[in-house]
């Protein structure tokens, strides 16, 4: 289970989001590697979803939407890798 769940399910907020949008950066920086084979698909474009719904949360839950906007964004373009919702 990645910190952000972790976090985002039993602990601080704020760690949580911070550590959900580092995540994203992560993901975001290494696209190239990650999109090379299908099973670096497999194995990450459910983990960058986790972080994207998770940043998207609690980006709303504290009125900032348009960060929660952007994330939610980029959760919509993992189902074009067949990630689904509740990954």
């Amino acid at each position: 289970m990645p910190l952000s769940e972790v976090l985002h399910q039993f602990g601080d907020p704020d760690l949580a989001v911070a550590a959900a949008d580092q995540a994203i950066r992560a993901f975001l920086r290494n696209s190239a590697a990650i999109n090379r084979t299908p099973a670096h698909v497999a194995r990450h474009v459910p983990a960058f979803r986790k972080a994207v719904l998770i940043s998207a949360d609690i980006h709303a839950r504290f009125g900032r939407d348009d960060i929660a906007a952007a994330a939610q964004a980029l959760s919509a373009v993992t189902t074009l890798y067949g990630a689904t919702p509740d990954q």
